[in-house]
């Protein structure tokens, strides 16, 4: 007669390594006061995050900002995002130099979204998420202050 897989030693010692693991997962969290749950966040008042001017400081939106597909819509898991390119020229030059690419100092890609409970496998965090993308980090990170 076979032994029941319940009483194979194998199987006990998994058992008691998975409890002792959650056991110990649990105090470790609760020690350095960290929390595993994603809760759903909403901009105060239900602002828009489209809403954010189109030129900040010497900052100004080029080009119109991106719509995502409504497939990609769904998978981000909001409707509350913005994706849009700001630049800030040199001294001296105007909008009217943009077709001169000398004439720009600095460009930023910016990308804001208030997301959903989901979880998602990986945090969307710039490093994982715009890789993920196909773009490729060149420099930084820069901390830059911007009036809004």
């Amino acid at each position: 007669m076979a032994k029941s897989s319940l009483k194979q030693p194998a199987f006990l010692i998994l058992l008691v390594l998975l409890t002792v693991g959650a056991v110990a997962m649990r105090i470790s969290l609760s020690a350095m006061e960290l929390h595993l749950r994603k809760l759903p966040i909403y901009a105060e008042g239900n602002r828009q995050v489209r809403s954010l001017p189109p030129a900040v400081g010497d900052w100004f939106r080029v080009h119109s900002d991106t719509i995502l597909s409504p497939e990609v819509v769904e998978e981000l898991g909001t409707s509350n995002y913005l994706d849009r390119t700001y630049v800030r020229l040199k001294p001296g030059k105007t909008k009217a130099d943009l077709e001169d690419p000398t004439a720009v100092r600095d460009i930023i890609q910016l990308h804001l979204a208030y997301y959903t409970g989901m979880i998602d496998a990986v945090p969307h965090v710039p490093e994982r998420c715009f890789v993920g993308g196909g773009m490729s980090v060149t420099g930084g990170p820069f901390v830059r202050q911007l009036p809004l």
